[in-house]
């Protein structure tokens, strides 16, 4: 799993990279790790399509040029869109590489995939309209859509989109997924989601949680053994209910709906108590045998 499943937000990312640069490992072997790994991810699932790399003037348009330079020399049909002549060095380092068509992306025609390499991670506004109007032209007459990082337009931490954006068929993050990445509605847009290990090793407060592994009752097992689950509803009960009930379907030994008055219990072996006051339901979650 991508960077152990951890989540990083926008300025944790930042600071991730910049913990690998002091570390000793350049912008530019970053840069190059990303987009080699993009690209044979790419390789793998769509190497016969002529393809348009749409690079923006920053580190993720450095991205794009390694991408492009590496599906080049595996003999694909290659041509870069260019937003801008590139703005870092190690972006600027990336595009004297390349050694491919590079076209203005207004005048850029559509090929049969593309991939968007323009903005990703750290986006807070609103793409502007002549350069919102190219790019979906682009994206949008593709048979096949890839995002890079994240889809230019998306919000890195909320999920927020920024700009109406055309769905992707593919996203691929770099170094570790984003809060976006799970989030709608730009989940919504991201289409399969795929990752790129570049180094860097960090912890977050946000991690993807693994699948349960659940075993089947043993002789010796009882509802204790098996797990006491507690389940708070509130004034909407349906939740609350659905949620009991997949507790219980999914093997828990014994299923408490802490409820308010108006929330039957869904069924007879669920057990519901009401709740009236905060400091009732806080005695009531103090029994240990709630795992």
């Amino acid at each position: 799993m991508l960077n152990n499943g951890h989540i990083l937000t926008a300025s944790e990312m930042r600071q991730a990279e910049q913990d690998v640069i002091e570390a000793g490992t350049s912008v530019e072997e970053l840069m190059q790790r990303a987009g080699e790994g993009a690209a044979h991810i790419i390789w793998r699932v769509s190497a016969d399509m002529p393809t348009l790399v749409i690079c923006g003037p920053g580190n993720n348009g450095g991205d794009g040029y390694v991408i492009a330079q590496w599906l080049l020399e595996k003999g694909i049909d290659i041509a870069v869109a260019q937003v801008s002549e590139p703005k870092t060095d190690a972006a600027r380092n990336a595009a004297s590489h390349y050694k491919g068509e590079v076209i203005p992306i207004a005048d850029a025609s559509k090929r049969a995939q593309v991939v968007d390499c323009v903005f990703g991670t750290g986006l807070t506004r609103a793409v502007d309209a002549p350069l919102h109007d190219d790019m979906q032209r682009l994206i949008s007459g593709a048979r096949r859509r890839i995002a890079i990082d994240l889809p230019s337009g998306v919000e890195t931490d909320n999920g927020q989109l920024l700009n109406e954006i055309a769905p992707f068929d593919l996203t691929i993050s770099l170094g570790a997924y984003k809060p976006s990445h799970f989030l709608l509605p730009a989940r919504d847009s991201m289409g399969s989601l795929a990752g790129v290990e570049i180094g860097i090793s960090v912890e977050s407060n946000l991690q993807i949680l693994a699948k349960p592994r659940l075993k089947p009752p043993q002789a010796t097992d009882h509802k204790y053994t098996r797990g006491l689950v507690a389940v708070i509803g509130g004034q909407m009960p349906g939740a609350a209910q659905l949620a009991a009930l997949a507790a219980q379907r999914s093997g828990a030994g014994y299923v408490k709906l802490f409820a308010q008055d108006s929330t039957p219990s869904p069924c007879p072996g669920i057990v519901k108590t009401s709740y009236g006051e905060a400091g009732e339901l806080r005695d009531m979650l103090s029994d240990p045998r709630i795992s």
